[in-house]
């Protein structure tokens, strides 16, 4: 596998991470809290947001390390 391409799916893994993340915290602050299972959610967004975030700092090290 390509390098590149590598870097382009970490990148996406990132960014589609950071977008299920976001989304089940907003679905939370949205209804309130009020629903049984609004603590694993917010687990979930944040356990997501997290793991996002890491990644797309991976690919950007990991870019950085390569060069121009």
């Amino acid at each position: 596998m390509p390098r590149g391409l590598t870097l382009k799916g970490l990148l996406v893994a990132g960014i589609v991470l950071l977008a299920i993340g976001s989304e089940r915290l907003l679905n939370v602050y949205l209804i309130g809290g009020q629903s049984t299972g609004s603590l694993t959610r917010v687990l979930v967004g944040a356990l997501c947001i997290t793991a996002g975030s890491l990644l797309l700092v991976l690919t950007g090290y990991l870019r950085l390390r390569r060069g121009p």
